[in-house]
């Protein structure tokens, strides 16, 4: 399955609730689509409270330390811009980005679904 992810958010927990106990998910960090101003406000330590709850529910199901700091607190903030994760046969992924990029130009591909091992979400790129 490919991930696809629509407007300008993330949301870790949500991919952790997709995948379960029978998936893992591979994200590529590159291709999430953020706000540059988020980025901005993110490298300067602007959190929230609730985005370091989901840290915390997050925490040993992947590695996020080789990711920055920046990154890791944008995936984790769970305010939402109405963002859209989807996860579809690899084959109709393209077609499908093609279409929701029609309407949300910064949709992007930015993962795949494996078969389970140790980590819910690991981190590729």
């Amino acid at each position: 399955m490919s991930v696809v992810r629509s407007r300008n958010d993330f949301i870790v927990c949500h991919l952790l609730e997709m995948c379960g106990h029978s998936a893992t998910a591979e994200l590529w960090p590159e291709a999430l689509p953020f706000f540059a101003e988020a980025a901005e406000y993110a490298e300067d330590f602007l959190l929230t409270a609730a985005g370091q709850r989901n840290r915390n529910f997050f925490g040993k199901k992947g590695d996020v330390s080789g990711l920055s700091f920046a990154v890791q607190e944008l995936m984790f903030d769970p305010q939402t811009s109405g963002g859209l994760l989807i996860c579809a046969d690899p084959d109709e992924a393209p077609e499908l980005l093609s279409a929701i990029q029609r309407d949300d130009p910064s949709a992007r591909m930015i993962g795949r679904i494996l078969p389970r091992a140790a980590d819910t979400i690991v981190f590729a790129g």
